[in-house]
């Protein structure tokens, strides 16, 4: 009787834990992707069947579209299709904020977030490890009605499984911040097997060709790694990448690592969805150690 009494009040208890930490649902599961699991599955692995794509060598990060899965789940798909047999202890996401003005960069620091496919914990003792960062914030708020992490989720969830997450925002920073980003992220890549996430569009709203010229001027900066370059053109004329410093920062780490950027697919809405007038750039890459 006394056993059973403690089990039922360890229950209770992680119960109530789990309840108190911060748990995020889905926002956009039912809008951007399905919130029906077994649709949802369907359609990922419909997706990643179509991208037959393999990397030699050692994958530090990926680049994916953050759309609507109608518009940009195909391309998305090649960079989770090399994921499949790789493991890897922590999925750092980094973002663009599309609603809320802030300086520097913002951290989910502790919780879960739930899509229809499962949770994902968040890796409290990573996030911690960015406070160092004088340009870090952990205001949960800025995270409220942000869609370019969430939708990464689902996919994340298909290919790596159950993995702790580090979800950051980019906000308004500079180059030589970006440069110190890149080197944290360096320095936790030597404790522990850390995988990068960029989640961005390309250009927005140009018409078809236009945007295919424009597209592959970016795509040329990327796989050549010409970070400095991508941060004077978006302070000059911007429009490039909605997630243009995570990009960038995708770079620097690279570089630092001594690793490759490859391009694995490009399309943009004219070519999923059909409407070429008013088009928005889809692109999905992948760093790797040869």
């Amino acid at each position: 009787m006394m056993r059973k009494k403690v089990l039922i009040f360890s229950f209770i208890f992680i119960f109530f834990t789990i309840k108190a930490q911060d748990f995020k649902d889905c926002e956009f599961c039912g809008t951007f992707y399905p919130k029906e699991q077994e649709l949802l599955n369907s359609i990922i692995d419909d997706f990643l069947k179509e991208a037959q794509e393999k990397i030699d060598g050692q994958i530090l990060g990926i680049v994916s579209p953050h759309a609507g899965y109608m518009y940009s789940g195909k391309v998305a798909a090649y960079s989770y299709k090399i994921l499949e047999n790789e493991k890897f202890e922590t999925v750092i996401l980094l973002g663009p904020t599309h609603r809320y003005y802030f300086e520097g960069i913002a951290i989910y620091k502790e919780g879960f977030f739930k899509v229809p496919l499962g949770v994902l914990e968040i890796d409290k003792v990573l996030t911690e490890q960015f406070s160092l960062l004088k340009f870090a914030n952990f205001n949960n708020n800025y995270f409220v009605g942000e869609h370019s992490l969430e939708v990464q989720l689902p996919f994340i969830l298909k290919t790596v499984g159950t993995v702790k997450i580090v979800p950051i925002l980019f906000g308004k920073i500079s180059y030589q911040e970006l440069k110190e980003f890149a080197q944290k992220l360096v320095q936790l890549s030597l404790n522990k097997k850390i995988l990068i996430i960029v989640s961005t569009d390309f250009s927005h709203y140009l018409k078809y060709d236009e945007a295919v010229n424009f597209d592959r001027q970016t795509i040329n900066l990327l796989e050549n790694m010409e970070d400095y370059a991508l941060f004077v053109s978006e302070q000059l004329n911007g429009g490039r990448a909605c997630g243009i410093m995570p990009l960038i920062s995708f770079i620097l780490y690279s570089k630092n690592k001594n690793a490759k950027i490859k391009i694995l697919k490009y399309l943009n809405s004219g070519d999923t969805a059909g409407d070429k007038n008013r088009v928005v750039g889809y692109v999905s890459a992948v760093s790797y150690i040869p």
